[in-house]
């Protein structure tokens, strides 16, 4: 089997390829992951979660369409789609942490995470608009990993009641 998988990463699919594949799915998944924990705590499917879900797949559909391993040609959309994914999830935790009136809990958590690496797209945006590419890839890399340790290093209270998992058939 391990001898299969070889041959098919090393003949069909090139190394740096794959490699690229998977870093980019996990950057997709990583937003998606985000948006996820929202709708299980705190999801009720009133109209603007409705609108805020339909922008967050465009852009998530739109990242899919485009990905390209020409990183250069692809860093200002990929940066503004990612922007636009994680905003949509910031707002949709702004609403509950509004409705809550406190910021202590879970939504105040996942907004100070989100907003922090959304200032990091929102950087290398504009290091890509004047022409500062060659720190577009590093920007990026550092909101992937702000993305996936923050939650480690910024804690929340909180509370484990609020899960929101559909009732079982």
């Amino acid at each position: 089997m391990q001898s299969i998988i070889l041959f098919f990463l090393q003949k069909i699919i090139p190394p740096y390829n794959f490699i690229a594949y998977l870093i980019t799915c996990f950057v997709i998944l990583q937003a998606w992951l985000y948006f996820t924990n929202y709708v299980n705590r705190y999801g009720q499917w009133k109209w603007y979660e409705y609108v805020l879900v339909c922008i967050n797949m465009i852009a998530v559909i739109y990242i899919a369409n485009t990905i390209s391993l020409d990183w250069n040609a692809m860093y200002f959309t990929f940066d503004i789609s990612m922007l636009i994914i994680l905003l949509t999830v910031a707002v949709m935790y702004s609403v509950h942490a509004y409705r809550e009136k406190s910021l202590k809990g879970a939504a105040g958590n996942s907004i100070t995470i989100i907003s922090t690496v959304c200032a990091i797209y929102l950087v290398a945006i504009i290091c890509s608009s004047f022409g500062l590419h060659h720190y577009v890839l590093p920007l990026n890399v550092i909101a992937v990993l702000a993305g996936a340790f923050l939650p480690f290093f910024i804690r929340g209270n909180f509370n484990k009641n609020i899960i929101n998992f559909p009732p079982s058939c």
